[in-house]
């Protein structure tokens, strides 16, 4: 069964923001607290791994001259928050130990990727995502039907888009 040769994943989309996280520790039965605060931008991709499209993926309906392709989700990629541009980086307490200082490092860096992959999931982030994907997969595949003469429409359905009640697809082989 053949795939897209040599291909793999299509980046359809970026979103960046700023993320803010907290901090706390105590030490020394609690006669030691401290606490951070800091903002950082973040950045995720989306991805459309176009590698699992297969033949059966593709539907031509030669009467309307319309191509079209069922492909998978879009995927959210790894969160980057990159903590080398932080701009707002507050420490308080009386003595903050070394330990303490890395033991919030490693605290506020968790709690910022949760809070950035929180976001990214947002119905409105993955729609947009999902749109832009459509577009890119669209234009993908229009390319090679105009280099081959003929003017069609490409009509992209993902996996999770709703099937309306009187609407069949016709997975039968070409």
């Amino acid at each position: 069964q053949s795939t897209l040769s040599d291909a793999s994943e299509l980046k359809v989309s970026t979103l960046t923001g700023t993320v803010q996280s907290t901090a706390s520790d105590s030490r020394g039965f609690g006669m030691v607290n401290s606490s951070r605060v800091m903002k950082a931008p973040f950045e995720v991709e989306y991805f459309l791994d176009v590698s699992r499209l297969t033949p059966a993926d593709f539907v031509w309906d030669a009467p309307s001259r319309t191509l079209t392709v069922r492909a998978p989700d879009v995927r959210i990629g790894k969160v980057n928050v990159d903590e080398s541009r932080t701009y707002l980086d507050r420490t308080s307490g009386i003595f903050v130990t070394r330990s303490a200082m890395a033991a919030m490092q490693k605290q506020a860096a968790a709690r910022a990727d949760r809070v950035a992959s929180v976001e990214a999931m947002k119905p409105d982030k993955l729609a947009a995502a999902q749109a832009n994907a459509r577009k890119a997969l669209a234009a993908l595949f229009r390319g090679p039907l105009r280099a081959a003469g003929i003017d069609a429409t490409v009509n992209i359905r993902f996996a999770s888009d709703p099937v309306r009640n009187d609407q069949h697809w016709d997975v039968s082989r070409s």
